[in-house]
């Protein structure tokens, strides 16, 4: 009898044992299974995917501009705007080149971001009036920092004035050297920085007919840009801020007969400095153009130093002509300026958004950041087309100097009050070149006021 007790207790531990063990083995399983399913609800679910339009988040907030960006980065979106209004008034009462008047320099409705992290564009509408315009408008693949692309519209990659944004530039209106420089054009650009921050370059290809221009010739323009700012990882501000930069264009033009070269105006006053000739009419630009541009730039704590000087040569014949019939020539244009600006509130300057402080009405109680700027420009008029009468020898200035003085006022970083006092030279063959209202000047003097918002 003892034995079949014995033998029942073993029989009975070890089935102990045997369930003990199947237990835990389930009891693993189960926890593994969960764990699995843990992971896989917790994984960011494929780009594109319906798991990832059914589970991800989008986030709001504003910072100049409305932004839209999805909680797992793969879609973010910026709704911008802007209105500048300018107004001009002329000094010269007796002799009245053009009327006091309100404008507005530019008004614009602004929509970019990026798809997927790697895909950008971006679609810019503008207007000056009543009609609307696009200026950028394009797609952009931007994986990777030293190589980037860009096809559609958008600003071509020559002086720093011109590509920095019209809400920062210096003054209400850019110098007379941005009469040569390219603005938006229709193409293809590689760009990237080689160096982070110290180094960058641009590539880019286009039709040379400016925004949204139908192409004349088969032939495209091309733009290469190099830019250095050697010491812009320092922590030492002295040098930080220095930037150089070279700029080199080469197309084949298009242009009608009789259409002349480039938009002969001071930006500021806005007045044509020169008149056509008796030969204009037979001329046209259709042959190769280059233009050279090189920059200085120097940003110092609140001070900023900038130098830009271009030159451009543009090929031209008389195919209409009976008596200069085949023969060409080169019009040599160049244009140069130099440009100093002080934030007497304190601010560092900087290269595109001003920095304020202390903005009105915020809790420091300041007045915002207040800047005063100064600039000399010049614009020399080729004499070969003064040569060959493609612009008349009495009625044109042959050199434009423009002398301006300004002051930014920035009661916080999207708002903008500025002042601009221009006086402006014309020196040519005549003692007076300028002809207006059957008067004849060689001088002016203008001042504009440009109030802005953009957000």
């Amino acid at each position: 009898m003892s034995r079949i007790s014995t033998t029942l207790g073993m029989c009975l531990f070890l089935a102990g044992l045997a369930g003990a063990e199947t237990l835990e083995d389930r009891v693993k399983s189960l926890e593994t299974k969960m764990k699995v399913k843990e992971d896989s609800e917790g994984a960011a679910p494929e780009p594109g995917s319906p798991a990832a339009a059914g589970s991800n988040k989008i986030d709001a907030y504003f910072k100049n501009g409305l932004q839209v960006k999805s909680q797992d980065g793969n879609f973010e979106m910026h709704v911008g705007g802007r209105v500048l209004v300018h107004y001009r008034a002329y000094f010269m009462n007796p002799e009245r080149i053009s009327i006091n008047s309100f404008s507005f320099r530019e008004v614009k409705i602004d929509l970019q971001g990026k798809i997927f992290k790697d895909w950008g564009f971006r679609v810019e509408a503008a207007s000056t009036g009543p009609n609307f315009s696009i200026d950028d408008a394009y797609v952009s693949f931007e994986r990777f920092s030293c190589l980037k692309i860009k096809v559609g519209q958008y600003k071509a990659p020559m002086s720093i004035d011109q590509t920095q944004s019209t809400l920062f530039i210096d003054m209400p209106e850019r110098g007379l050297l941005d009469r040569l420089v390219p603005g938006y054009e229709l193409g293809a650009m590689v760009y990237g920085e080689i160096v982070e921050k110290i180094f960058a370059y641009n590539v880019m290809v286009s039709n040379g007919t400016g925004r949204a221009g139908v192409d004349n010739n088969s032939d495209k323009d091309i733009f290469l840009r190099a830019q250095l700012r050697p010491f812009a990882t320092m922590e030492s501000d002295f040098l930080k801020g220095i930037h150089i930069a070279v700029d080199a264009n080469y197309g084949k033009r298009g242009l009608a007969t009789g259409v002349l070269p480039y938009t002969y105006s001071d930006p500021a006053s806005q007045t044509t400095f020169v008149a056509k000739g008796p030969n204009a009419n037979f001329a046209r630009f259709d042959g190769s153009r280059y233009r050279v541009n090189t920059e200085l730039a120097w940003l110092l704590g609140p001070i900023g130093v900038k130098a830009q000087f271009l030159w451009t040569r543009d090929s031209y014949r008389f195919p209409g002509s009976t008596t200069k019939t085949g023969r060409g020539a080169n019009a040599n244009h160049s244009a140069w300026l130099v440009t100093a600006s002080w934030i007497i509130t304190g601010e560092a300057k900087t290269w595109d958004r001003p920095t304020v402080n202390k903005p009105l009405f915020g809790s420091a109680g300041g007045i915002g950041a207040v800047e005063v700027l100064a600039r000399y420009s010049r614009f020399n008029v080729p004499g070969d087309l003064i040569r060959d009468g493609i612009i008349s020898k009495q009625d044109s200035a042959q050199k434009v100097d423009e002398f301006a003085a300004g002051v930014n006022w920035y009661p916080n970083p999207n708002v903008r009050v500025s002042a601009m006092y221009a006086f402006i030279e014309y020196t040519g063959s005549s003692i007076r070149p300028l002809v207006v209202g059957n008067r004849r000047f060689d001088h002016e003097d203008v001042l504009v006021i440009r109030v802005q918002v953009d957000f």
